[in-house]
């Protein structure tokens, strides 16, 4: 169960890592003058960011000891709660 754990906190920090870059991406477009125009073009962005990140997590989860579930899991838990966190900072500048 120890081990399981682990492969999901791991899971999670990358998907916190994910979530992180995507925050960067959005606010590095959102200083242009179009900002309605730089919201849309980065969520696109954002959305194939973290696609990419979860088939490569079902992907790559073969070659781990962790099992897919409990990755997948984590990773999902990563990218959301901390997407809430930089939507909350970008809303609130």
């Amino acid at each position: 169960m120890q081990n399981e754990l682990l492969g999901a906190a791991c899971a999670f920090i990358c998907g916190g890592l994910v979530s992180t870059a995507n925050y960067l991406i959005t606010k590095a477009m959102t200083k242009d003058k179009d900002v309605s125009k730089a919201y849309y073009i980065s969520s696109l962005i954002r959305l194939a960011v973290n696609v990419v990140f979860v088939v490569a997590v079902f992907f790559l989860s073969e070659f781990l000891p962790w099992k897919r579930g409990t990755l997948l899991i984590g990773a999902a838990l990563g990218v959301t709660l901390s997407t809430a966190l930089y939507t909350f900072l970008l809303v609130k500048k």
